[in-house]
Formats: structure tokens, C-alpha cells, sequence
């Protein structure tokens, strides 16, 4: 299957909410040590997005180590046409929220 760069899809705001909801009332948000999410940076993405014959990204759950207290990490890489992996350019060691989390009047 040929990737276009299309794939996904916008949802609204409330659709977003009720899917954190959904996870932050599971037992992999506990799990995951409540975080809700990780912020990275325009700069690293762009690197990614503007390799050659990227099409989009894959995004990885990682954690920094084995213990449910240890901190969720995402791991980004860049895929080609056929959706494989690029990988020049791993991002990972974002910031996670809670600690760095949108202002309560901009957050999902």
C-alpha cells in the first residue's frame, strides 16, 4: 500500500476530549504514571517531516525504564511511501505533561 501523507484524520475538540477522557479513566493512564501527554518541539518535527520521501510519521510508546513509576516516553520517526520506518532521525525526550501541560483554558 502506497502512503500518501493523508492518513488519520481532524477531529473536533470535543471528540478529542472524549477519547483523553476515555484513557485518563483506564488502567493504562495509572499505568503510564498519569501522563497525559508530551509536548515536542516544531523544530525536531520539521526535521523529521522534511526528510526525503517522507510521507508521515509513526509514533512509539516507550518508557525510560520497567517500572510503572518510570516516565512514558514517545518515540517519533518519519515513514516513506510503503510505511516503513525512517530512521535518520529518531525523536524521543519530549515534555511531558503533567510538569510542562497547557494552560487550563487551552487544554483539550
Amino acid at each position: 500500500m502506497a502512503y500518501t501523507g493523508t492518513e488519520g484524520e481532524m477531529i473536533s475538540r470535543s471528540e478529542a476530549r472524549l477519547l483523553l477522557a476515555n484513557y485518563q479513566n483506564s488502567p493504562a493512564y495509572p499505568a503510564n504514571n498519569n501522563t497525559e501527554g508530551i509536548l515536542f518541539g516544531r523544530v525536531h518535527l520539521e526535521d523529521i517531516l522534511s526528510q526525503s520521501g517522507c510521507k508521515g510519521v509513526r509514533i512509539y510508546y516507550g518508557k525510560v525504564g520497567p517500572l510503572i513509576t518510570d516516565l512514558v516516553q514517545l518515540v517519533i520517526v518519519g515513514t516513506d511511501i510503503d510505511g516503513n520506518d525512517m530512521t535518520n532521525l529518531i525523536l524521543d525526550t519530549g515534555l511531558p505533561c503533567p510538569n510542562y501541560c497547557s494552560s487550563q483554558s487551552t487544554k483539550l
